[in-house]
């Protein structure tokens, strides 16, 4: 199997109309991270 990128995956399997939502925050993601942005991401149990 070829190795590819998320982004290439993304672009590849999600072509239905609300895919550009997703790639559109893929891309906002990546800018945000390039510009030094940090994500915090919360593991909880319900």
């Amino acid at each position: 199997m070829k190795s590819q990128t998320i982004k290439q995956f993304i672009d590849h399997h999600f072509r239905h109309f609300n895919a550009a939502s997703l790639k559109e925050a893929a891309k906002g993601y990546v800018r945000h991270i390039e510009s030094g942005g940090k994500m915090m991401i919360a593991l909880g149990e319900l």
